[in-house]
Parts: structure tokens; sequence; C-alpha cells
């Protein structure tokens, strides 16, 4: 039993360290992952990304290999007048051991009229920000738990 909770404290302090969970005033990189071909699908990346560059909790990532999060969005203009677009929001880590594939937090599908792009963005990352800030919280508090390994 001993060797199991060893094992297991050793798997989340790697996984806490590769989500990037560090001080509360360190920010979270994100990797942005996007597919659109159409004005207001793109309009919609485009004001993710901006929401990230202004959060205080999240920043981009350059590549996938140095972010502890990716954001995988696919949009689509629904209409020929580029009035609304849909969208599928998927926040992943692969933060986890090695070759074990991207783990899925989040996920959202919506439509979104070109109007209220920055409120539709501002909603999916308010929502991203909880669900890393508590995966943080939660390993944050398994490795308190654990008297060897507190600093």
């Amino acid at each position: 039993m001993k060797r199991f909770t060893l094992l297991f404290v050793l798997f989340a302090v790697s996984a806490f360290g590769a989500l990037g969970v560090q001080p509360a005033y360190a920010k979270a990189t994100v990797y942005i992952n996007a597919s659109s071909n159409a004005p207001v699908s793109n309009q919609f990346i485009y004001q993710v990304r901006e929401q990230i560059r202004r959060s205080a909790s999240m920043t981009l990532a350059p590549s996938d290999k140095t972010a502890g999060y990716t954001i995988s969005i696919i949009a689509l203009d629904t209409n020929d007048d580029a009035t609304t677009t849909a969208f599928s929001f998927v926040l992943s880590t692969n933060a986890f051991p090695k070759n074990s594939g991207q783990y899925i937090l989040l996920h959202q599908a919506g439509v979104c009229g070109g109007n209220r792009l920055t409120f539709c963005a501002d909603s999916l990352l308010a929502d991203t920000d909880k669900t890393i800030t508590e995966g943080n919280e939660f390993f944050q508090d398994i490795v308190d738990s654990v008297p060897s390994v507190k600093k």
C-alpha cells in the first residue's frame, strides 16, 4: 500500500508540475489550435486569442510543446450573410505521463452572433479559467497532503 501511495504521489507531483501549476501569481500557458475559413469565425477565434492576451491568469504559448493546456476551436459561419458562427471549443492537457494522449477538461459547442463575439469569447474563457483554477487547486491539495512533498 505504501508503494502505491508513493507512486500516486509521484504521479500527482509530476502532473502538477507539467500542468504549469505554480504560485497563484503565475499564468497558465495556453496554446490555441484553431480551424476556420470564414469571416465571422475568424473574428471569433481572434477574440479568444485577444482575451487570453489580456488575461491575468493565462498567457498564449507559441507551441503546444510549451503549453500546459491546449484550446482547440473549430468554427464555421452558419449562413451566407456572415452573421453567426457555430463553434466547438475544447480545453485539454497532455500533462500526464508521456504518450498517454490529451485529456479533455472542458468542451462546449454553440452558436454566436457576429455582434456578440467578445461576449462569447469572454464566457468561454471564464469557464476555462475556472476549470484550470480548480484543477490547480486539486493538485495543490494533493501535494500539500503529503508531508515529504511540502516545501
